[in-house]
């Protein structure tokens, strides 16, 4: 009953701080636990990450529900955790929002694996600013190539976003 109720508590007070309808933070909340592979006793761990994620970028509800159904499944694959989708927080921030977001890094990430390469080190080298339009065009495709101007030209800022989503914890009820 303890786990029960703090989990209650961590989706009602997240449902509050942002003025959504408390069914559908519990829907969008449970949809990402079970994409990511968590227990519910994680729960209030992904409330947090979405209260900071909600706090600190252009990410809402909706936009990171519609985004999550999109990428969520494909992301946990090949091996990102929750806090790594700090990316579509970067996304949002700079115009690309919701299901267009999720598919684009969904894109990406098959790309990626597709194309035999190692998930993290080349979000790395793309977030580093070391690819060239032609190398994004060549690695992630034309749909997704987007993504490499966007998070080069902002690796500081996803590397704090990635630091706030992993050290989130009590964000929901705070």
């Amino acid at each position: 009953p303890g786990q029960i109720d703090a989990m209650d508590s961590s989706i009602l007070a997240l449902a509050q701080a942002f003025d959504n309808e408390l069914g559908e933070t519990a829907e969008a909340t449970g949809v990402t636990l079970r994409a990511f592979g968590l227990k519910a006793t994680e729960t209030g761990r992904v409330a947090d990450v979405m209260a900071t994620a909600f706090g600190n970028s252009a990410l809402d509800l909706s936009r990171f529900s519609e985004s999550m159904g999109k990428v969520a499944p494909i992301a946990r694959d090949a091996g990102l955790g929750l806090e790594d989708t700090a990316i579509l927080g970067i996304l949002a921030n700079n115009g690309i929002t919701g299901a267009d977001a999720g598919t684009k890094l969904k894109i990406a990430l098959t790309e990626i694996r597709s194309a035999g390469l190692d998930v993290d080190d080349t979000l790395k080298a793309i977030a580093d600013g070391s690819f060239t339009f032609e190398d994004a065009l060549g690695t992630l495709g034309k749909r997704a190539q987007i993504l490499a101007p966007i998070l080069g030209g902002n690796s500081e800022e996803l590397a704090e976003f990635r630091e706030k989503l992993g050290d989130s914890e009590g964000a929901a009820l705070a």
